[in-house]
């Protein structure tokens, strides 16, 4: 095929096998690091999410066993009460929202979800209980509910802490994933580059050499015989439709011209 392209052709060839090779490595890097992204927010919309919903999930429950303990110690006519019983159901309300939201991003912490869900109902009902009782006149029960209202706080406490802290494991291992991801992403990508410039690049010699430079190589040959006064040998590159095809035809020209001297 190389004999019927013109020199022209055949450094176009060798620009358009660089320029493809270009392209098919920004459309591999494209894909990958688009991949890597996909990952990322994948990532960010379940873990980061799920272990930023659970923490301050967390902070809504101590937040509203903050304001049970201070009611506890006001009495029915305060003026800030009513405003007191509402932060402490919404932040009891929006902490279990929160934690109710987390299983759909993480499943594997569903379970244990529910269990620390029920434990903060029940200590929402506690308090309400002994809220009750307090501005019931009915104070002289709540040190019998002591005991149990500590082991339930310890219960959720423990609870609250373990599911933070197994999404925080979870949020550590999935950014090592996605760094190694994307490191593989980044030594892939090199790596395609390297194969493929080098392909192009072993291209461009073979073109060069099987194309232009041999041929031109053997050609000069000739013609130093034909100097010499060989009329005989053939000529390389007479069936070529290329520049060396035409300089091949212009030597046996100058082989018959020397013949037919020769002759004379």
């Amino acid at each position: 095929m190389l004999k019927n392209l013109s020199i022209k052709w055949k450094i176009l060839s060798t620009l358009f096998m660089l320029g493809l090779v270009s392209f098919g490595g920004f459309t591999f890097i494209t894909a990958k690091f688009s991949d890597a992204n996909s990952s990322y927010l994948g990532f960010i919309d379940k873990e980061a999410t799920s272990a930023m919903m659970s923490a301050r999930a967390a902070s809504g429950i101590w937040t509203s066993v903050v304001w049970a303990e201070r009611m506890l110690q006001m009495d029915a006519q305060h003026p800030g009460l009513p405003e007191m019983r509402e932060r402490f159901a919404s932040n009891f309300k929006l902490a279990k929202d929160r934690l109710a939201a987390v299983p759909a991003s993480v499943p594997s912490r569903k379970d244990d979800i529910e269990k620390l869900l029920a434990s903060t109902n029940e200590l929402q009902t506690m308090y309400e209980k002994m809220l009750q009782l307090h501005f019931g006149g009915n104070g002289a029960e709540l040190p019998a509910m002591q005991s149990k209202l500590e082991t339930l706080l310890k219960q959720v406490s423990d609870q609250a802490g373990a599911n933070n802290t197994a999404l925080s494991q979870l949020l550590d291992n999935g950014s090592k994933s996605l760094s190694a991801s994307i490191g593989s992403t980044i030594t892939q990508s090199f790596i395609f580059m390297c194969v493929g410039l080098v392909a192009a690049v072993c291209f461009a010699i073979y073109v060069a050499h099987a194309g232009i430079t041999a041929p031109m190589v053997r050609l000069r040959e000739r013609m130093q015989t034909l100097a010499s006064g060989d009329v005989k040998s053939e000529i390389d590159g007479l069936d070529r439709k290329d520049e060396i095809g035409n300089m091949a035809a212009a030597v046996a020209v100058s082989v018959v011209a020397s013949a037919e001297s020769e002759e004379e």
